[in-house]
């Protein structure tokens, strides 16, 4: 049987695995950071909450907005910046690149963020 050593050093391995940022972790990130600034935001989510019979439930938002950006940022003197959030490995699917060519298209300026550090460098 495994010590409580072995059991330890398994836990240890599972968390130094973890220290890679998720969306969800780089995406608050950058929320805070635009809290903190002060910098008008808007949060995209792509499923809504909605009160049914046994509880909360999320419900997908409509077809049309699947793919949009993670965020639309409003800096101050500057244009509307459109930004989709990634982890370092992470790809865009269809859709986000069908919203990327459109937002692209009608002037906006849309990024790809792998972390809150580029978030700071695109709104200096």
């Amino acid at each position: 049987a495994p010590s409580n050593r072995d059991n330890g050093s398994m836990n240890m391995t599972r968390t130094l695995r973890r220290l890679e940022a998720t969306e969800a972790d780089i995406l608050k990130g950058c929320c805070d950071l635009l809290d903190a600034r002060r910098i008008l935001y808007v949060r995209h989510s792509p499923i809504s909450p909605v009160q049914g019979k046994g509880g909360i439930q999320f419900r997908r938002q409509r077809r049309s907005q699947l793919g949009a950006p993670d965020l639309i940022v409003f800096p101050k003197g500057k244009a509307d910046l459109m930004v989709e959030v990634k982890t370092l490995l992470g790809s865009q699917s269809r859709r986000q690149i069908e919203w990327q060519n459109a937002c692209e298209a009608s002037g906006r300026r849309y990024v790809i963020l792998r972390s809150v550090d580029e978030l700071m460098e695109t709104l200096r």
